[in-house]
């Protein structure tokens, strides 16, 4: 979804997103360029990036006992460095995404769990009717919901009409699969894998 008042042809946003892609391949462990410009759309109002970045092992913090710090640890120096590059508009490097800037173009940084790469790249490639309509109806259709640790059965979790969110009500939840890549959510959704471009609704 563009934030951007101003819209660069593809061909410019592709040749900004690969300098930045550049510039954070060294301190990540995957980087996709997502967004309308994985979707080849004409016309780009900002960059969409879905990246895991570098992070040292174990645990983050005596005092962190988040579930993220402990299972992925923190960020390395050397991704914070690049990340400083630009300017940062909102977010934190600890966290799962950053709004970065970098000659007026904004840019949405995804940092997804690592169970959860392929849904996440997924939904960042959008177009925002087609991950509305089509991933969240399919993974509704199959009795799951989205929550802020992934996919869980809406039946171990109830809505919170307070922050607009489902919220698991067990300890220990179904989990899903493992989705290390897009091909193997949209195998979870039981729906075929279709080009970016021909994501719309």
């Amino acid at each position: 979804m563009s934030t951007s008042t101003t819209r660069i042809p593809l061909k410019e946003a592709v040749k900004a997103a690969t300098a930045i892609v550049e510039a954070f391949t060294p301190v990540c462990d995957k980087i996709v360029i997502a967004g309308s410009v994985r979707r080849r759309e004409p016309t780009i109002g900002d960059l969409e990036l879905v990246l895991m970045p570098h992070r040292y092992t174990g645990f983050s913090s005596l005092f962190d006992d988040t579930e993220d710090a402990i299972i992925l640890g923190k960020v390395t120096e050397e991704f914070i460095k690049v990340v400083n590059t630009f300017e940062r508009l909102k977010g934190q490097t600890e966290g799962r995404y950053l709004k970065l800037r970098k000659d007026g173009l904004e840019i949405d940084v995804f940092m997804p769990q690592p169970h959860d790469w392929g849904r996440i790249l997924c939904i960042r490639t959008g177009s925002a009717d087609y991950s509305a309509k089509v991933i969240a109806g399919g993974w509704g259709r199959l009795g799951w919901v989205g929550t802020n640790d992934g996919l869980r059965l809406e039946s171990e979790c109830v809505y919170s009409k307070r922050s607009h969110k489902w919220v698991p009500i067990t300890s220990k939840p179904t989990l899903p699969p493992v989705f290390t890549s897009e091909e193997l959510f949209f195998d979870f959704l039981e729906i075929p894998w279709i080009e970016p471009s021909k994501r719309n609704v």
